[in-house]
């Protein structure tokens, strides 16, 4: 066994007879690399959290002698493709995901690997629990309403929208609107004669929107006539 260095090695070998008299000497270069190559630069995503669970992951290489690169996704396997692709598409799990990708050169050294964390959560809030205060025989001039959620900790912006229009008229529904306070859970309106519509829907910190909750009522304030 010989030691070579990193780098180029030549090694030289002839056969010497009994006589003395040598063969043609016979040369050989040895190429000895065992860098590492220069791990992968992962360009993208770039947010740590996302409501998407299909996500593109991109990288880029700066050693000329890359052949291949390999990535996989959570526990999956490693997937070798050519250093020309530069970025990936794949599908991640609800929750923690972390994606992963190394270089290889012409000879088969891997560089260490360049990892990435991301939080995917699709699932909406619960429907929030609304709640009208007065019963509709009582509402004269004004409506309290309040809401819960079933999962409090996962409301992080509360949206309402309070639309009225009178008999024989058609109003548009009103815009959303924000409470600036999450434990804001109770509003009063005032009302007249005719229908109203109050909505209210829950907002999570990756921007998820709930399911309304509504109540349309018809207020009536009119004694019959005879």
């Amino acid at each position: 066994t010989i030691r070579g260095e990193e780098g180029e090695n030549i090694f030289r070998i002839m056969s010497i007879d009994s006589s003395g008299n040598r063969s043609v000497e016979i040369t050989r270069k040895i190429l000895i690399d065992i860098t590492k190559p220069t791990p992968p630069v992962i360009i993208s995503p770039t947010d740590a959290s996302s409501t998407e669970t299909r996500q593109k992951f991109e990288w880029s290489i700066s050693d000329s002698d890359i052949t291949f690169v390999s990535y996989k996704v959570n526990n999956g396997v490693w997937n070798v493709v050519g250093k020309s692709i530069t970025s990936v598409i794949l599908d991640l799990i609800q929750g923690k995901n972390s994606f992963k990708v190394k270089a290889i050169d012409h000879v088969g050294n891997e560089s260490d690997i360049s990892s990435l964390e991301i939080r995917v959560d699709s699932v909406p809030p619960p429907k929030p629990i609304l709640k009208r205060i007065e019963d509709i025989a009582d509402i004269t001039d004004n409506v309290t309403y309040d809401w819960s959620s079933s999962n409090k900790g996962d409301v992080t912006k509360w949206e309402y929208s309070f639309t009225k229009w009178g008999y024989g008229s058609i109003q548009p529904k009103s815009i959303w609107n924000n409470f600036l306070n999450v434990s804001t859970l109770k509003k009063n309106f005032l009302v007249n004669e005719g229908y109203i519509l109050f909505e209210i829907r829950a907002i999570d910190e990756h921007g998820n929107i709930s399911e309304v909750a509504s109540d349309l009522i018809d207020i009536d304030t009119n004694p019959p006539q005879m």
